[in-house]
């Protein structure tokens, strides 16, 4: 299994913690680090992390002009595809790819996620598991434009199809990439909506993974510490989400429970040890 992220210096640390979350859970994991920089960091202080490979070497026609196109968060949305495909190609003896944003934390093992990559080429996982109960569907109506499935995490296995699949992504993305028919402005995330229909895909509605501050509304992802493990409801949390932009993360955690609830136990365990990995 070879698990992988995208990230510049501001988040490095923040992806060296998740590669150190994911060989905890999973030992004979090999962890890859893309950085969208122009130099790599000196790889033996980080002997959890396989390899650091930089975006401008994986192969990408007119990297710097194509780059110049996007502005900050889009410059990962853009790169995914590319990065999935030099993976597959220069790794040849991995046969399961998977994409974890920088500041996912692996909380225990992805069983299920990776039983399901066994039956599918992809697998995806949804924003939302629970229909809104209340009148107002403005977040849906929002997910509808930003696309179905959330792209911080993602699974390839090696089929017969990747190939035409991986081909396919990029092309979408490039003919698309300077026009706004997506809506919104994560380009692989709404192209993705159309992957069940052309590819064998697998929906992972599991709640205890990719949870957020997008879905930890929902009650099935609700966080229970329960002697020492995290549940996401009654089943087990495998890895959270710390993406906390415009403090959307703490604002959500906040709104919606006590200070004294699992979560904020949660979210100050991963910012003592993001803390630890930014000194250290």
């Amino acid at each position: 299994m070879l698990v992988t992220t995208i990230a510049t210096w501001n988040e490095f640390a923040e992806a060296l913690l998740m590669a150190e979350s994911v060989k905890e859970h999973h030992p004979k994991a090999s962890v890859i680090v893309c950085l969208i920089e122009n130099s790599l960091p000196e790889s033996e202080r980080y002997p959890w992390v396989k390899h650091f490979v930089l975006a401008r070497d994986l192969g990408i026609p007119d990297f710097d002009a194509y780059m110049s196109r996007f502005q900050g968060f889009q410059h990962v949305s853009v790169l995914r595809g590319y990065l999935f495909r030099f993976l597959a190609d220069v790794y040849s003896g991995e046969n399961e790819f998977i994409y974890l944003d920088a500041r996912m934390l692996v909380v225990s093992p992805l069983k299920e996620f990776r039983s399901m990559m066994s039956s599918s080429t992809i697998v995806l996982t949804p924003h939302f598991v629970e229909p809104f109960s209340r009148t107002d569907c403005s977040r849906e109506i929002q997910v509808l434009t930003d696309g179905t499935f959330h792209m911080g995490m993602i699974g390839m296995t090696r089929t017969q199809e990747l190939g035409r699949l991986l081909n396919w992504w990029i092309r979408a993305i490039r003919e698309f990439d300077g026009q706004h028919v997506f809506g919104g402005s994560l380009h692989d995330q709404k192209c993705l909506n159309l992957v069940p229909g052309y590819f064998q895909t697998g929906i992972l509605r599991h709640p205890g993974y990719n949870v957020g501050f997008w879905n930890i509304h929902e009650q099935s992802r609700f966080i229970y510490l329960n002697r020492k493990r995290y549940t996401a409801g009654s089943e087990r949390l495998r890895c959270f989400n710390f993406n906390n932009d415009n403090s959307s993360l703490t604002n959500m955690m906040g709104a919606l429970f006590p200070h004294e609830a699992s979560i904020h136990q949660l979210w100050a365990k991963y910012s003592n040890a993001l803390q630890q990995m930014k000194s250290g």
